[in-house]
């Protein structure tokens, strides 16, 4: 049997691709083992030729005060270097307290819409801040950007600032984070305003004319808050597939028959979480393009706990379908 090194080019190019799925998002904070296909060009300079490029369909770029216009542009030489500019199909931003100290907005824009970025990932934590430019004329508009994903970005200032004027994505992926202090011990706060949505339902829904996609996934948010956020997602122009997920797979050890005086907190965050699937099946009812909408959540509390959408039936186990596209099938 001949080695993997002695196959031809376009059979290797062909192979190289498969050993690892490029990821939709760009994972900030993703596991430090080493990727398969990093380990199979490390093996000989042939095999190591071959799997260059794509080795940097997904690429991190950390963005730290005083540091951000020197990583732009270590990133920017190395791309250019290596002929990368249409290899690149996601980029994952982890955006530092004020990163754009010395107002660098406008470089970080440029260079996303240098390399057509199609999947953008940020991650900024509550925590840390933006300093506000006037970004409303800048130029660079990201029209090849097709998915966006925020992690714990409350602050709306990072996403005006390469979103504006319009977003031509077609999915919106949040990870609104844990919420689990605020229903912990009396001296256990969370950090920021809680009630307050995430920074991109700062945004005109009309903003997004394309977005057909959302996803929601957090753990015990107060519902007040997830309500606030689809407020926005019920005016989004193009909406047809929204995904919720609001435990945080803590469902899976949820215990609420507990017996004591005082009701366990595992019980009121399941209170909230009822509310807020109450609030979830009276909103989805009024969005009249929303099609299909997906619980993610282990334990559903439309089985049992609080009603499900009326005007949607429920498919396989966490999929429920606009009942009036049966109809018309």
């Amino acid at each position: 049997m001949a080695s993997l090194e002695f196959l031809a080019t376009e059979l290797l190019l062909n192979i190289v691709q498969y050993v690892e799925t490029p990821e939709e998002f760009t994972t900030v904070d993703g596991s430090k083992e080493q990727p398969s296909l990093k380990n199979l060009s490390s093996t000989c300079r042939r095999l190591r030729a071959v799997c260059f490029p794509f080795l940097f369909r997904s690429v991190k770029l950390p963005l730290e005060k005083g540091h951000t216009c020197k990583s732009i542009e270590e990133l920017r030489s190395f791309i250019l270097n290596n002929a990368l500019e249409k290899t690149i199909e996601s980029i994952g931003l982890a955006m530092g307290s004020q990163w754009n100290e010395g107002k660098v907005g406008l470089e970080l824009k440029k260079f996303l819409w240098e390399i057509s970025v199609k999947s953008l990932s940020i991650r900024q934590y509550r925590t840390h801040h933006t300093l506000r430019e006037k970004s409303a004329r800048w130029p660079y508009f990201l029209a090849t950007l097709e998915r966006l994903r925020l992690e714990e970005v409350d602050d709306d200032n990072d996403l005006k600032i390469l979103l504006l004027k319009q977003c031509p994505i077609r999915l919106l992926h949040v990870n609104d984070g844990n919420f689990r202090s605020l229903y912990e011990e009396d001296d256990k706060y969370f950090l920021g305003r809680a009630e307050s949505g995430p920074g991109i339902t700062s945004f005109k829904p009309s903003a997004f004319p394309n977005l057909t996609t959302v996803v929601y996934h957090a753990a015990w948010p107060p519902y007040n808050r997830f309500d606030g956020f689809l407020e926005f997602v019920s005016k989004l122009p193009a909406i047809k597939v929204l995904e919720v997920k609001l435990m945080g797979d803590e469902d899976l050890e949820l215990d609420l028959k507990r017996k004591s005086y005082k009701l366990p907190p595992d019980a009121i965050r399941f209170i909230e979480v009822v509310s807020a699937y109450q609030i979830l099946a009276w909103r989805v009812g009024t969005i009249d393009s929303l099609q299909r909408l997906v619980i993610r959540d282990h334990r559903i509390p439309y089985h049992g706990e609080t009603d499900p959408p009326q005007s949607f039936a429920e498919g396989p186990v966490g999929t429920y379908q606009r009942q009036n596209d049966t109809r018309t099938q």
